[in-house]
């Protein structure tokens, strides 16, 4: 069984390597996978938004019976449920903060459970570190093949982030790179035709690339990321610091016209 872990706790963590001790301790012999824990910090819903993001641009990859250790999570420790989702094949632990809702919402089969029970806490329980103390324990329980107890929820009912739908030409900056690209949820309609341009920020940005390879040094341009969304990226430089913009900016894709010929 594979554990695959998505936090904000920050690469080389004393925190991360706590979380992969209680698992190795519930569940030995466990493998884990670090799918990201880099999320920048920031305004909740930004935190958030991110996560769920990447989370969505990844999960094809992973092979089924993966459990998704999810913990972006600044509300710990208040009110918001503790989730166990069944989506086609795959299981995800995590809060319902609007962390899971995307891949949830994309699966064909979904089951939904806000667990309940303490007594898959640890003793004594942190309020302010629920990634160790609540959310490993549960996966552990998920990875060793229980089912863990709770009251079923309808999918709808879940916490929710502002996302746009297939085939939108609106959407957001969900986060900044290390190199300074600017990644979007935007995936491109191809059926629309070729992209002319993007407003990023309120500013605009002209000319798709196929590859950074053939982009012009310092100048920004439009591609199609590695995880199949619009990017707005500058050869040799950042793009985030040449246009003055940060993750949470409003993205409008827009197409060109198609050429309309009259038949005579």
């Amino acid at each position: 069984m594979l554990i695959a872990l998505l936090t904000d706790f920050g690469p080389g963590s004393v925190f991360v390597g706590q979380v992969k001790a209680v698992l190795e301790n519930l569940c030995p012999g466990v493998r884990t996978l670090d799918l990201c824990h880099d999320i920048e910090p920031g305004e909740p819903l930004e935190i958030v938004g991110e996560g769920a993001f990447l989370l969505e641009r990844s999960v094809r990859y992973f092979p089924q019976r993966t459990v998704f250790l999810c913990v972006v999570d600044p509300g710990v420790g208040t009110a918001r449920r503790v989730l166990f989702a069944e989506v086609d094949g795959r299981s995800f632990v995590g809060p319902d903060n609007g962390l899971l809702a995307p891949v949830i919402d994309a699966g064909a089969e979904v089951r939904v459970t806000s667990v309940e029970d303490v007594r898959l806490h640890l003793s004594p329980r942190s309020e302010t570190f629920h990634g160790r103390d609540v959310f490993a324990p549960l996966a552990a329980h998920v990875a060793m093949g229980r089912r863990p107890e709770g009251r079923m929820l309808d999918p709808a009912d879940l916490v929710r982030l502002d996302a746009p739908p297939a085939g939108a030409s609106r959407g957001t900056v969900r986060k900044i790179d290390r190199w300074g690209n600017l990644l979007t949820d935007v995936v491109p309609d191809d059926g629309r035709g070729r992209i002319d341009r993007v407003i990023v920020g309120g500013r605009p940005v002209a000319g798709f690339v196929r590859t950074f390879g053939v982009a012009r040094a310092g100048e920004p341009f439009i591609t199609r990321g590695g995880l199949g969304t619009i990017e707005v990226a500058c050869r040799d430089a950042s793009a985030s610091a040449a246009l003055g913009i940060g993750r949470g900016a409003p993205v409008e894709v827009i197409y060109q016209p198609r050429e309309v010929r009259s038949i005579s």
